[in-house]
């Protein structure tokens, strides 16, 4: 019987966990950030707080994926604390919600970038584009893993040369008297918590991601020791990469500014560079979105994968190529389904409000069964522990459950749509254990 290649190391994986974070949200959301909150310190406050947040929670996945060196990556650790009812909840939830609305939002970023260098004629070829950028990563991810990864990697290594780029001109290019971080008129304290809550919203997208690589553990080399290293340290080069390049955008262009610009690194750029530093960034935006709308394809569908192994989902979706040993079934359909909700939310930022409530509501649960098996199963092997413990996952599941209730009450239309997503996956689950008997 076919089986997943271990063909990953330390370094793919953590090339991966970079890709899969750092996409297209440190290019689109600091200027939604500004908006809310308009003073050069709360803007790097908020970057903080998603940082130190996204830290704890790779701190915290890295127990689990130490324990549950298998393909499948969170889906494992909700089933080994909460069972299969849950765990099934959240892979319904990937194919319906989590991955496929990033991809989709990925793609729209995508269009929207090439849309400033190539005009597309309006929302419609927007959208057409967007669904190109689908339809190549999914054709790019129907080869082997290892042609894959060696993809990832370059494409990481080009948008960190990038990232460098824009930190440079930011940090060392710049002179602006009028922009640093001074700080400008700001929310009263009255306000400052909502328009914090709004800010986190496009400060935790862009932190998202990460967890990729623990999907990829079947594929991985030493998957005990790389999974959890590779979070970890995946994680600290996202959160320096995006303080860097937060202070970088301070340097060339005030706050408010930056709340008035779509683009904030092409008009940055644009502004010091001329028009060509503008199409360059561009350029590179394009680039590291397509990267990761690639990682994005890659990892999820060996949650579905799995689950069709252990005949709890579609059984055709746990048949691997015979060529390259990749799970293409469940690589088509996660790819369809995006295409649809692409074209229902039709804007990114619509998509991705869809995609952080159910996504930070995983999260908060995931990091919650780090307590759990600490209870239930204390003598279980655990390769590595997460350090302060109770208090590290207990932080990172408050502050992920606060995240979702806040945003489920400020977006009623996303909220509603992603409740009856999650009903669905409970009569589906009837059905399936049904089936199973």
């Amino acid at each position: 019987m076919a089986s997943l290649r271990k063909d990953l190391g330390l370094f793919s994986l953590i090339m991966i966990t970079v890709g899969s974070a750092i996409g297209s949200g440190i290019f689109l959301t600091p200027g939604k950030v500004a908006s809310y909150l308009p003073d050069a310190g709360l803007i790097l406050m908020a970057w903080g707080i998603g940082g130190l947040l996204a830290l704890l929670g790779s701190m915290t996945y890295a127990e689990l994926g130490g324990m549950y060196p298998q393909a499948g990556g969170m889906y494992n650790y909700l089933r080994a604390a909460y069972g299969k009812k849950l765990a099934f909840m959240y892979g319904w939830a990937n194919l319906l919600v989590i991955n496929t609305g990033s991809l989709a939002a990925l793609a729209l970023a995508f269009a929207t970038y090439l849309d400033k260098l190539i005009p597309l004629g309006g929302a419609w070829g927007i959208q057409a584009a967007a669904a190109g950028c689908l339809l190549l990563v999914t054709a790019m991810n129907l080869f082997s893993v290892r042609t894959g990864s060696l993809l990832v990697n370059s494409i990481t290594l080009l948008k960190l040369l990038g990232l460098a780029l824009v930190v440079g001109v930011g940090l060392f290019y710049v002179h602006n008297p009028d922009c640093g971080c001074a700080s400008t008129s700001g929310p009263d304290s009255g306000n400052l918590g909502q328009m914090l809550g709004l800010a986190m919203a496009g400060v935790l997208w862009s932190y998202g991601g990460g967890q990729h690589a623990s999907y990829l553990a079947g594929e991985a080399r030493n998957a005990q020791r790389t999974i959890p290293q590779a979070m970890v340290l995946g994680t600290l080069v996202v959160i320096i990469c995006y303080l860097l390049m937060n202070q970088a955008y301070l340097s060339m262009l005030t706050p408010q500014e930056m709340a008035t610009s779509d683009a904030v690194a092409a008009d940055a750029l644009s502004r010091w560079l001329g028009p060509w530093g503008g199409q360059l960034v561009a350029g590179i935006i394009m680039l590291s979105v397509l990267g990761t709308a690639y990682v994005f394809t890659l990892t999820a569908p060996r949650i579905y994968y799995r689950m069709a192994e252990e005949k709890t989902f579609f059984p055709f979706l746990g048949k691997l190529n015979p060529r390259t040993d990749t799970p293409v079934n469940a690589i088509l359909l996660q790819s369809a389904w995006a295409l649809c909700l692409l074209l229902f939310w039709g804007t990114f930022s619509n998509t991705i409000t869809y995609v952080l409530i159910t996504d930070w509501l995983f999260f908060g649960l995931a990091a919650l069964a780090v307590i759990v098996l600490r209870i239930r199963q204390p003598e279980a092997p655990r390769p590595v522990r997460v350090w302060g413990y109770p208090f590290i996952p207990g932080l990172y599941v408050l502050g992920a459950f606060s995240f979702v209730v806040f945003t489920f009450g400020q977006n009623y239309l996303q909220a509603v749509a992603t409740a009856a997503v999650l009903g669905a996956g409970l009569l589906m689950y009837v059905l399936f254990a049904r089936r199973g008997k």
